[in-house]
């Protein structure tokens, strides 16, 4: 086949187009630090992209969980923690009114620190987290203790956060099987203490049992706190590997495309000139700067 002046102008006018556009994408990619700019550019990349990006979207809604569930867990705690010490200033009252030396004069003393317990008892059992009442069950939106009727309005309903794509943690400690005791037991020992010593005495066993439901509701918390905190670091964990697989997807190696970029501007400039001298009086004229 004859190759005439048309041919090598279609030839390299082909190969001038082809580099062009090879150097209008890596000019892309160095200024914006992405590996491609259209769903087309790279397909299998895209895909790739937004499946990591979904990723990335469920670990945030996951770690917005564990926040929440911190949050009842922590504040469950100190509640905790200031009803373990309220019951074991409790257990003192008990111990002194099981005396048998007390007087009239101090059982009224310790009756008054018994009602001061009862009402330090009452605030720790209508604490509250962002607006919710912590150990009112499900019923959180009222306080569950009303100090007024003595009656307890909360129930044993769970309250569930979701902090992974397969945990479920219920951040709650039930109220109504800890507290309506411990608010029963008091009014007991108040009146133990006007009866005497052999009925403080007698009481004693059940106030202990109480301090140790105390202390096993703040183990539960702790325990589900513990597991809250360990998915935390995996969600952050998860989290990293996602953001760097999806920037490997994305984004351009800036190294490369800088070497390629010098590459291919050689190389075009080579083909314009080259082409300039094979036809003088072709498009290469024109096109060589």
């Amino acid at each position: 086949m004859r190759i005439t002046p048309e041919i090598m102008s279609q030839v390299l006018l082909q190969s001038v187009n082809q580099t062009q556009a090879q150097l209008t994408q890596l000019e892309q990619q160095a200024s914006t630090g992405q590996a491609f700019q259209l769903p087309s550019d790279n397909p299998a990349a895209v895909t790739q992209s937004i499946s990591f990006t979904h990723g990335l979207a469920l670990v945030s809604q996951y770690q917005q969980g564990v926040t929440a569930a911190q949050g009842w867990l922590n504040t469950a705690d100190s509640a905790l923690a200031q009803g373990e010490q309220v019951w074991e200033q409790v257990m003192q009252v008990a111990n002194e009114g099981a005396n048998s030396t007390v007087n009239a004069g101090d059982v009224l003393t310790l009756q008054t620190q018994v009602q001061s317990a009862e009402q330090n008892l009452g605030s720790i059992a209508n604490e509250q987290y962002q607006g919710s009442y912590l150990f009112a069950g499900t019923a959180n939106q009222t306080p569950p203790w009303d100090a007024a009727t003595s009656t307890w309005s909360g129930n044993g309903g769970s309250i569930l956060v979701q902090v992974g794509a397969s945990t479920t943690v219920g951040v709650n400690v039930d109220g109504s099987t800890l507290f309506p005791q411990l608010f029963s037991d008091l009014k007991a020992l108040n009146t133990a203490l006007g009866q005497g010593p052999s009925a403080v005495q007698a009481l004693m066993p059940q106030l202990q049992t109480d301090l140790n439901a105390l202390t096993d509701a703040r183990t539960q918390v702790g325990s589900t706190l513990a597991l809250v905190n360990q998915q935390s670091s995996q969600l952050t964990s998860l989290q990293q590997d996602l953001e760097k697989n999806l920037a490997n997807v994305t984004g351009a190696n800036m190294a490369n495309v800088t070497t390629e970029l010098a590459q291919e501007e050689t190389v075009y400039q080579a083909a314009l000139s080259s082409g300039a001298q094979i036809l003088p009086l072709s498009l290469a004229n024109f096109l060589n700067p």
